[in-house]
């Protein structure tokens, strides 16, 4: 987790030092002891700084985690109406490798759909048939998956051979619209095969960009998004 924060911080560690030797050299009034007071100083309030933002990482990260585990996995749901699917990947997450992005889009996605009134079906962490239910429901008429995958599969765990493979629902009930919020890019193995993603297979439609590697804050930017235009 550390090493994820030094990573994400290092050009600032880097540059800050460069332009602190550049006004010395460019001024030419700034003594050494002054000079290396000021390294010194920014070597102390940088580790302050990563501490403290680091603490409200994993806040906001279990404050998520929990919350997804714990809200209500049906909402404003009566049988026979059509309603949203939402699929949701943790167990294949570490609390040291994954950012606090990742947790927080969905369940800003659940609170605005609850803002909404939008009834909703919540499923975390499904197995295979699980899932083929939510697909195969007709009811079920909008999917929105996130988690780790490809453009023709999702993960569901932390082995392998935990994979769902979307050319299994060839012929599945279509739906209005499956949004795939998680990686979209061809293995290279697979880049020359007719591999489809969920969207296409069940003839849906779709807002998010289904093309190549996406981060957790490309996935959070597309719910802020939907909510901004609400407001």
């Amino acid at each position: 987790m550390y090493r994820n924060i030094f990573v994400r911080n290092l050009p600032w560690i880097v540059l800050t030092p460069i332009l602190l030797i550049s006004i010395n050299q460019y001024f030419g009034n700034i003594n050494t002891l002054t000079f290396f007071t000021l390294i010194v100083a920014y070597g102390i309030v940088t580790s302050l700084l990563l501490s403290v933002y680091l603490k409200f990482e994993r806040t906001v990260y279990y404050l998520n985690k929990f919350g997804i585990e714990n809200t209500t996995r049906e909402y404003n749901y009566k049988k026979g109406q059509r309603y949203i699917g939402i699929v949701i990947i943790l167990n294949n997450y570490k609390e040291k490798k994954a950012l606090v992005t990742y947790l927080s889009a969905p369940m800003l996605l659940i609170e605005y759909l609850k803002k909404e009134s939008r009834p909703f079906k919540l499923v975390v962490d499904p197995d295979y048939k699980e899932f083929e239910k939510l697909v195969a429901d007709p009811d079920c008429n909008v999917l929105y998956i996130m988690g780790h995958g490809r453009l023709y599969r999702l993960i569901i765990g932390p082995k392998k051979e935990d994979t769902i493979w979307y050319r299994d629902f060839v012929g599945y009930p279509a739906k209005e619209k499956v949004v795939q919020l998680h990686c979209n890019h061809k293995k290279w193995l697979f880049k020359n095969r007719n591999l489809q993603s969920l969207t296409d297979i069940l003839h849906a439609e779709t807002d998010f960009n289904q093309k190549g590697m996406k981060t957790n804050l490309t996935i959070l930017d597309y719910i802020l998004k939907k909510i901004e235009e609400r407001n």
